[in-house]
């Protein structure tokens, strides 16, 4: 296979991983009470970054500032989130997972698991260490493209 082959196969395949991971989220979310896919990426988001103020919800889902404020008072009407204010700064208001957004998120990384021990269970645990450690190279060229990115941004 020639590079430039290597190269469109890769670019189809990060497209059907971007696909894979969409359906998973979905298929995973129909198991928990039908919980919209946008309600359980805002918990998960907030499961990995934790607190996080109101103001930049638009920005990091890259929607209207009408949209964020109806996925917040949906979250907080399911009773997903609770809003505080920042102590630091006593105009800016942060969400909160709630006791109840936990669970939520905690029976999604269940289902999630079941999941990926079958998926191990149909590749192989050979084949999956071998994808785990390309996918650790992959992140690791990443990584450092994105600081040289971050370097000549700055220069500009």
């Amino acid at each position: 296979m020639e590079k430039h082959e290597i190269i469109q196969a890769l670019l189809l395949q990060m497209r059907k991983l971007r696909m894979m991971e969409s359906k998973i989220v979905r298929m995973m979310s129909s198991h928990d009470d039908k919980i919209p896919i946008h309600h359980l990426m805002m918990l998960l988001h907030l499961t990995e970054s934790g607190p996080i103020p109101i103001r930049k919800i638009k920005d990091e889902f890259r929607v209207s500032a009408s949209a964020a404020t109806q996925l917040i008072d949906s979250l907080e009407k399911e009773h997903f989130i609770h809003k505080t204010r920042d102590e630091h700064d006593r105009r800016s208001i942060k969400i909160h997972l709630s006791d109840l957004g936990r669970e939520k998120i905690h029976n999604y990384y269940r289902e999630l698991e079941k999941y990926m021990e079958q998926l191990v269970d149909y590749v192989g645990l050979d084949d999956m260490m071998m994808s785990l450690r390309i996918n650790e190279k992959i992140n690791e060229f990443n990584n450092m493209m994105e600081e040289d990115y971050g370097k000549d941004k700055t220069k500009k």
